[in-house]
């Protein structure tokens, strides 16, 4: 079961706009720091926070809804 949740969250990630999935992966996976995803993408800090703010929600969104498909 946990791996079905697992390729569900791969799959949604894979589906965000560029500029959100990016910024995402490379804070979320990489573990990078705002100012270190600032200075390679040369973005504002404050962008990528809302960026990162409007992925998580849409993510949010999508398991939900995929939760509630499910049950």
């Amino acid at each position: 079961n946990n791996n079905i949740i697992m390729e569900r969250i791969k799959e949604l990630i894979e589906r965000l706009p560029d500029s959100l999935k990016s910024i995402f992966i490379l804070y979320e996976i990489n573990g990078l720091k705002y100012k270190e995803i600032s200075k390679s993408l040369d973005i504002p800090i404050n962008t990528i926070k809302v960026y990162l703010l409007r992925a998580r929600k849409k993510l949010q969104e999508e398991l939900k809804n995929y939760e509630n498909e499910t049950t």
